[in-house]
């Protein structure tokens, strides 16, 4: 699932992920931890992403998907703008409705390569 140059670009980082469905998530942790990464998360709402950040975590990334149930990520990706955290959107929605996420960060189609995530997050 990961080359050796995403091996050695993840060793030592942490990535949060903020995921609502379970097999995504875990599917999108599985390949970071895979990677040589720590995973913060996954949180499956914008509230929990928060609160593990209020707590003392300090990602070095983060994969944010856009729509968690009724709410958007959005106010996490303001907080790791704030914190200057590199993060990706991710959506299996039209991207053309995601204004406010565009002006935000990139973003990224579902499904999505493990490759484009990590150069989003992590260019070389």
């Amino acid at each position: 699932m990961s080359d050796k140059p995403s091996a050695s670009r993840l060793a030592g980082k942490s990535v949060l992920i903020v995921e609502d469905e379970f097999l995504i998530a875990f599917d999108i942790a599985d390949q970071f931890e895979t990677a040589g990464a720590q995973v913060l998360g996954p949180f499956a709402s914008v509230s929990a992403a928060l609160e593990a950040l209020d707590d003392g975590g300090s990602p070095d990334a983060a994969v944010l998907d856009v729509n968690l149930g009724d709410e958007r990520s959005a106010r996490v990706a303001q907080r790791l703008t704030q914190d200057d955290v590199p993060f990706v959107f991710v959506t299996g929605y039209d991207s053309s409705s995601l204004a406010e996420e565009r002006k935000m960060g990139p973003i990224l189609q579902k499904p999505f390569a493990f490759d484009a995530a990590i150069a989003a997050l992590f260019p070389s």
